[in-house]
Formats: structure tokens, C-alpha cells, sequence
């Protein structure tokens, strides 16, 4: 992954995969926008955030997710609600791994990431 991060800069690299950020979202208080690519086996922490909501938007096939209590395989083209405070998570459920684009309503801040469970014990 080392290479990603060579070609462009932005990309923050993650043990389930990277994101990048488009836009300042110091420039936006309303909202940020993200771009997540989730690896083949990749697995989100699952978290919940009391700063924003979070809408997620798939590009392709390949992802599951938990929202709350229910475990849904994301559609493309169908836009998913995480509310503030409901715990969630992405993962890669066909070994294919996908990507999907994030919207967060609220304060962007990586430090408002409150980790429930943790695959990788960050």
C-alpha cells in the first residue's frame, strides 16, 4: 500500500483499507466528504461519532455494513443514515472489497472516532 501513498499524498492509509478526504472541511463546518476504499478482508472498527452523522453512498458491490443493530449488504446507488451516536461499520463481505463515499453532516474531527471493537486493536 506503501506505493497509494506515493502517487497521491492524500490518501490516508488504514489497516482495513484508505480513505480520502476531498475538500478542506475546516473551509465547510456543515459538511466533509470522504471516499472510502475498503481492501479484500477489510473491517471497519465499529465506532460511533458524537459530532456528526454519517451518509454512505456505494460505489460498488462488495460491502456490508452494520448500522445500529441490523447487518445489511450495501446496494449501489442507495444512500445509508448513521445517525449521531448509532454504532457502525464497513466490511468487505465478498473478498472482492468496495468503495463507498461518506458524507459527514456535523464536525469532521478523526479524534471523534469512539472505537466499540476493533479487529486490528487500535
Amino acid at each position: 500500500m506503501a506505493d497509494l501513498h506515493t502517487v497521491n499524498p492524500s490518501v490516508d492509509i488504514r489497516p482495513w483499507g484508505w480513505f480520502t478526504l476531498l475538500g478542506e472541511p475546516d473551509h465547510d463546518p456543515i459538511a466533509a466528504v470522504k471516499t472510502l476504499h475498503v481492501e479484500p478482508g477489510g473491517v471497519l472498527s465499529l465506532q460511533t461519532h458524537q459530532l456528526r452523522r454519517e451518509r454512505w453512498i456505494p460505489l460498488t458491490l462488495g460491502l456490508g455494513a452494520v448500522i445500529g443493530d441490523q447487518e445489511i449488504e450495501l446496494l449501489v446507488d442507495h444512500a445509508y443514515e448513521v445517525p449521531i451516536g448509532v454504532p457502525h461499520r464497513l466490511f468487505d463481505i465478498r473478498g472482492t472489497g468496495g468503495t463507498v463515499v461518506e458524507i459527514m453532516y456535523g464536525t469532521y474531527d478523526e479524534d471523534d472516532i469512539i472505537r466499540l471493537s476493533d479487529m486490528y486493536e487500535r
